[in-house]
């Protein structure tokens, strides 16, 4: 019994998949990139080019963005790239639009304390405004 086109050309993107797959560990230089390189996660590299997270993982299963080898976060699943890649595929159109930031170094001691309304710093991201106290 012969397999379908359709069901061959998946079983080959199957198996090359992972060979797609590109990956970088140094940011690159100014001479690259002058605005200054920056790790950031798939989910800014999304967020800052106004674009869906499905997408830019895509960009990373062909190839078109590469991806720091190690992943980092609890657990270690937060894949991170490089904006100097993103910005070559596409424009930069909101850089305040990354949630990364801040909050992602931000202990739990402190974000305990945001929850109670004494951390400007983190109850950004915890639950909005500082209540009155």
């Amino acid at each position: 019994m012969s397999t379908s086109p359709s069901e061959q050309r998946k079983a080959e993107q199957e198996a090359g998949k992972d060979d797609l797959v590109q990956y970088v560990e140094e940011l690159a230089g100014p001479e690259e990139y002058p605005e200054g390189d920056t790790w950031i996660s798939l989910t800014d590299a999304a967020r800052v080019t106004r674009t869906s997270e499905a997408m830019a993982r895509r960009w990373v299963t062909s190839g078109r963005l590469k991806v720091k080898k190690e992943p980092v976060g609890v657990p270690p699943r937060t894949r991170l790239v490089r904006l100097s890649d993103v910005a070559k595929i596409r424009p930069i159109v909101d850089p305040t639009a990354a949630i990364t930031g801040d909050v992602r170094k931000l202990g739990g001691a402190e974000c305990v304390a945001a929850a109670r309304g004494k951390n400007s710093r983190c109850s950004r991201a915890v639950g909005g405004e500082t209540p009155a106290a």
